[in-house]
């Protein structure tokens, strides 16, 4: 995946962040424009885990998810339930 992939899903999750902490809870409705495609929780981590490489040895929060948003990406997957689809 290209780099400006990564790039778009990242901006599109620190939009989502920004909704979801700015936003009162009766308007967290994501437009459908937004969403690029459906995922799972997996299937984002998997693509979006770095392969350990000279960076990662001196940060190590780089070998997770996300690597310096993953702080971010936990704090998301703590407010997604399971099974939850977009409201129409």
């Amino acid at each position: 995946m290209g780099s400006m992939s990564s790039l778009r899903l990242v901006v599109a999750f620190g939009l989502l962040l920004v909704i979801v902490t700015t936003a009162p809870e009766r308007t967290l409705v994501m437009p459908r424009q937004w969403l690029i495609e459906k995922l799972t929780v997996s299937e984002a981590e998997a693509r979006h885990t770095r392969l350990p490489d000279d960076r990662a040895e001196r940060r190590p929060e780089l070998k997770k998810p996300f690597g310096a948003l993953n702080k971010d990406w936990e704090n998301l997957k703590k407010r997604i339930r399971r099974g939850q689809a977009p409201r129409r």
